[in-house]
């Protein structure tokens, strides 16, 4: 992690919670070109900020609105710090009707699911998912 990424984490701490997420949604917004200097920092970040439940489901309702994506990062970021309940909810919102893209979100989103799987609640929930639409 760079320099830039440390002292925003220092700021977004100290802010609250919900400030700290409606400002990086301002900041951040997710449809930032691939090349774009900013591109990618927000899932840097996101993991090392303590949300609050409600602004935990707002970054997550915003930035998993466009499912899916061509990697795993946000489905880890957001595994490694919401309850995984809340975050196949979330998943479920935006199910892509697309066959091939339901493929591609269920390629990277399984093993997040399961890296962050903590009982066997968490697994009957990850198998729920995986047969309702996988």
């Amino acid at each position: 992690m760079n320099e830039d990424d440390k002292t925003l984490i220092r700021q977004l701490r100290a802010m609250h919670s919900a400030e700290a997420a409606r400002w990086l949604i301002e900041n951040f917004p997710i449809d930032l070109p691939a090349g774009h200097k900013d591109s990618g920092r927000s899932v840097r970040i996101v993991p090392h900020v303590s949300w609050k439940r409600a602004d935990q489901k707002l970054l997550a309702d915003y930035y998993l609105k466009k499912l899916p994506h061509a990697h795993g990062s946000w489905y880890r970021a957001f595994a490694g710090f919401m309850s995984l309940r809340k975050l196949i909810g979330t998943i479920e919102e935006n199910m892509p009707s697309d066959p091939a893209d339901r493929s591609l979100l269920f390629y990277y989103l399984l093993p997040a699911l399961k890296d962050a799987s903590k009982n066997d609640f968490d697994e009957s929930l990850i198998d729920a998912l995986s047969d309702r639409y996988g």
